[in-house]
């Protein structure tokens, strides 16, 4: 499937996949090449105020040479060796797609 060719793109552009934090976000910038710009929101806690807090935040993240991304479509990226100053991470899964 999709998911697959998205391994085959990764592993010949010579990236391995580190252990690390998995980011699912959703496609918001496909401005730069072979850059997406993904946000994710989590929620954060803060034992201060016992309360749990809305939290975003943006990631750049590595789209392989063959692999087609939308504005709005939803993914997961895997950390990777640094790619770019801002780059460390790679497309790993298209989750949802954004109707076409």
């Amino acid at each position: 499937g999709i998911n697959s060719s998205i391994k085959d793109a990764i592993r010949r552009e010579g990236l391995a996949i580190r252990r690390g934090r998995k980011f699912v976000g959703k496609v918001v910038s496909l401005k730069t090449k072979k850059t997406a710009v993904i946000l994710i929101d989590s929620t954060t806690y803060f034992p201060k105020y016992k309360r749990y807090a809305k939290t975003r935040r943006k990631i750049h993240v590595h789209v392989p040479e063959g692999v087609e991304l939308k504005i709005n479509d939803v993914i997961e990226a895997r950390p990777t060796r640094k790619i770019s100053k801002t780059k460390s991470s790679v497309v790993y899964k298209i989750l949802r797609r954004e109707a076409r």
